[in-house]
């Protein structure tokens, strides 16, 4: 009967698509044991656009044990009434028992092979090989235990959020091997996870206006992840919208792992990117967001370009070297040319504090009612500095651009430019380095621009 076979086919269906709810039932521990022989699980890889091995076979192991059942059953008007002394029934019913734990024993082995292919158009789930290889750093000897709690059902504007984290999650899970083990839990507010996320780590659902209701209505979403390495511990409390995912996950592995870190050397001068005393509010001001962000994966040393720089780095960061005296200027210009890796930061109108805009003298930022000890000296001259790196910038000129996709702010300055590839410029983003490869759209504030030197001896490669 056509019908019957219908209704058996959807039961047998819904055992396995509704696996998770039944586990429940049974308790915690039975629920996560039926938990890999569910659907869910297996088809979440596909539904976020990547093709994985595991799932494959899942798949096609279930479709051919089905299809033994149902051949099994088809030919059962032929079976003899025994064998052996035993009846038939009990002998296939066998068969199919031994069948159905050599299937799984089978999933579980080759499944954990880490093969998985990411069919995006714009790859949202790889891992970069940079990624890939700061995890097959982290030492054997301290694995990395990972506890993701997400909301399995989140308001629309942190649906890609969320889809990333598992994403990524997933991928870093499928490659880590014994050195990261994952675990998410799907967690709801009032439940025992949500319990074992505020105790345990501290993380608490955030409240978020969720416009897919047909009223206005809060949703307590959980997004947080917790890394634990024996007895270290780093949490993010809460993946909000924008936060770079792969980043602060490797970021916090690392961190926890405690891998060895590199020496980066940050200049001291005007910029004062360690924060400290504003004279003129008469209050203390924190260090920038960079320096907090080096320190969680670097060891961030202070520089200072009063005498020559002899310190061993493996990176130096100069911001606005426009702000020093020619002889400090001489001497950052010294230790760059020893060869270490630098970063300059230059910046034609600092509109967070124009006191060292390069064009202002010294000394703007100094209240002249207040005795702040001996002038300040004359700055260096910032356009040798620059052609000495090999580069020519013009302190005084700012770009601006009628370029500006976002109707809303269609009443801001030009000089506020929109860098994207609505422009209509193929070169944007320079393709080929990938720091900017993967970038869509970038908003910089009265911007300045520099052109190649005349130095022949010195690769210029534009990035934006």
């Amino acid at each position: 009967n056509v019908t019957i076979a219908f209704i058996l086919g959807a039961i047998f269906c819904a055992f396995f698509a509704y696996i998770d709810t039944i586990g429940g039932f049974l308790g915690e521990s039975m629920a996560a044991f039926l938990a890999p022989l569910g659907v869910k699980g297996h088809f979440g890889d596909f539904a976020r656009g990547v093709v994985s091995f595991s799932g494959l076979l899942y798949f096609i192991s279930l479709t051919a044990v089905m299809l033994y059942l149902n051949v099994l059953l088809i030919s059962r008007r032929h079976w003899p009434q025994e064998a052996d002394g035993y009846k038939m029934s009990w002998h296939h019913a066998a068969r199919t028992v031994a069948l159905v734990i050599a299937v799984i024993s089978f999933n579980a082995m080759v499944g954990r092979l880490s093969l998985r292919l990411d069919v995006t158009a714009e790859q949202l789930h790889s891992l970069s090989g940079e990624t890939r290889e700061l995890i097959s750093e982290i030492p054997d000897d301290r694995p990395v235990f990972i506890q993701a709690f997400i909301s399995p059902e989140v308001p629309q504007q942190y649906v890609q959020t969320r889809e990333n984290l598992v994403g990524f999650l997933e991928e870093i899970n499928s490659i880590g091997g014994s050195k990261v083990e994952v675990l998410i839990h799907d967690t709801e507010p009032y439940t025992q996870q949500a319990r074992d996320a505020r105790e345990k780590f501290n993380i608490m659902p955030q409240e978020a206006q969720d416009p897919g209701q047909a009223r206005a209505s809060i949703a307590q979403v959980f997004m947080g992840v917790a890394f634990t390495c024996g007895a270290e511990e780093e949490v993010i409390p809460f993946f909000d919208r924008g936060l770079p995912t792969e980043y602060e996950l490797v970021r916090s592995i690392r961190m926890v792992a405690r891998t060895e870190r590199k020496k980066i050397g940050v200049l001291v001068n005007d910029a004062r990117l360690f924060g400290g005393f504003d004279f003129q509010a008469g209050t203390t001001f924190p260090a920038w967001q960079v320096v907090d962000e080096l320190k969680k994966q670097y060891e961030v040393v202070r520089i200072s370009a009063n005498a020559p720089i002899e310190e061993t780095l493996d990176g130096f960061l100069v911001p606005m070297p426009s702000t020093l005296p020619q002889e400090e200027m001489d001497h950052v210009m010294d230790f760059i040319e020893t060869g270490v890796p630098t970063l300059v930061l230059v910046d034609p109108l600092p509109v967070v504090n124009l006191g060292i805009s390069p064009s202002e003298k010294p000394g703007a930022n100094r209240n002249p009612f207040m005795n702040q000890g001996p002038p300040p000296k004359e700055k260096g001259n910032i356009n040798g500095f620059m052609r000495r790196l090999g580069v020519n910038w013009d302190i005084g000129q700012i770009v601006w651009d009628a370029y500006n996709p976002h109707p809303d702010f269609a009443n801001l300055p030009r000089e506020i430019v929109f860098v994207g590839p609505g422009n209509e410029n193929p070169e944007t983003f320079n393709p080929a380095y990938s720091a900017t490869s993967g970038l869509q759209e970038l908003i910089l504030l009265f911007p300045g621009f520099i052109n190649k030197g005349s130095s022949p001896d010195v690769e210029f490669e534009p990035l934006v």
